[in-house]
């Protein structure tokens, strides 16, 4: 896992809600519960395999504008989130 090599320290991250405090003891991170993905500099994570889904198109979009991002998600016929803050899943696994 990247948090053991101290990469991500004083870079926000998030991961699996249900898994989420035995990563946060994996090494540093500004660990951010509420969030499907997070962007911060060279490093993207997600909170699971469906927001994984959505932080690639979030990743297309950023690097090829929102038209491709939404493009991919009807060539794949998937309803992705597009704001990385809209988690229902962070109400569902409250801490």
């Amino acid at each position: 896992m990247i948090a053991k090599t101290g990469l991500l320290a004083n870079k926000n991250a998030t991961s699996n809600k249900r898994a989420f405090n035995w990563v946060k003891a994996q090494g540093p991170a500004k660990w951010i519960y509420e969030s499907r993905w997070i962007w911060d500099g060279h490093f993207v994570s997600s909170s699971g395999v469906s927001a994984g889904m959505d932080m690639a198109i979030a990743v297309c979009q950023g690097f090829f504008g929102s038209h491709l991002g939404e493009s991919i998600a009807k060539i794949i016929e998937y309803s992705p989130y597009f704001e990385a803050t809209d988690d229902p899943f962070a109400k569902l696994y409250k801490l």
